[in-house]
């Protein structure tokens, strides 16, 4: 609920956020992609959810609209 309201903070990287390691920034764009990838995992709950999640995030996109 949170990133769906406030996106526009989420479009760019800022130092203050915290960036997990194997991600090139930590913004909504390169989110979406980590979760597009992690949609092909085995574990059904956890598929669901990332599919359920970039469908959520997807529309939030500028490049999108």
């Amino acid at each position: 609920r949170i990133i769906k309201e406030k996106a526009n903070l989420f479009i760019k990287e800022t130092p203050k956020r915290h960036r997990p390691p194997s991600w090139t920034e930590a913004c909504l764009d390169v989110t979406v992609r980590w979760l597009l990838r992690q949609c092909g995992r085995i574990e059904t709950e956890s598929r669901r959810k990332c599919i359920e999640l970039v469908c959520t995030f997807i529309p939030l996109l500028p490049s999108m609209k």
